[in-house]
């Protein structure tokens, strides 16, 4: 058997790699977390690929979540795939409704996706953590991860199969609090991708 510590989809975008390793490891504690291995290392040298790491952003309500989620699926490139995953199949539908009209003005082509319809490479799709399980995406957006009940092994899954989706960019939406344990990985994250900067330089 061969164990896996490393997050192989998102290789070609290391600093996703390196945030799934500290979540992996805040979590699941079943990785070293403490540098980036070597081949992260090498690849945070290549300036075309080390630029995209996760992206976090606070929204006051749910007017502007809206508006974060338009805004982010207009600037999509037309040859890229982009997924909103929500924490379940109920939310993604509510909120697939309540964004449809304004998707349509802006010509945003998108559709409320089950597992079947995911492969549909350049629909804007709104799905949910199941559905999306062992699929990759281009961009994926992740709206209200506060949600996620971090003391719950089920929660800790869905979210870290949310966050592993993603091959180029990764943005992550909350409107509460963050939790305790969530700054920690984006602490740990920023902490020890510092350091191998240091160390590249050195």
């Amino acid at each position: 058997m061969v164990k896996l510590t490393e997050n192989l989809r998102q290789l070609e975008t290391p600093r996703l790699a390196w945030f799934s390793t500290c979540l992996r490891a805040e979590f699941h504690g079943d990785v070293d977390a403490d540098v980036p291995s070597l081949e992260i290392t090498k690849r945070l040298e290549d300036p075309l690929v080390a630029s995209n790491g996760p992206e976090w952003v606070a929204v006051p309500d749910e007017e502007q979540l809206g508006e974060v989620i338009l805004e982010s699926l207009a600037r999509v490139p037309s040859n890229q795939s982009a997924v909103v995953i929500f924490p379940s199949s109920e939310i993604a539908e509510a909120w697939y409704q309540r964004l449809g009209a304004a998707m349509k003005e802006r010509l945003i082509d998108a559709e409320l996706s089950s597992k079947v319809d995911l492969a549909r490479r350049y629909v804007r799709h709104f799905t949910s953590v199941a559905n999306s399980k062992g699929l990759e995406f281009d961009v994926v957006l992740m709206p209200m991860v506060d949600s996620y009940d971090l003391r719950e092994q089920q929660q800790i899954n869905r979210l870290y199969v949310g966050v592993t989706r993603a091959r180029r960019r990764l943005c992550l939406m909350h409107s509460g609090t963050l939790p305790a344990r969530l700054v920690k990985v984006r602490e740990r994250y920023l902490e020890t991708l510092s350091e191998a900067a240091e160390s590249v330089l050195d």
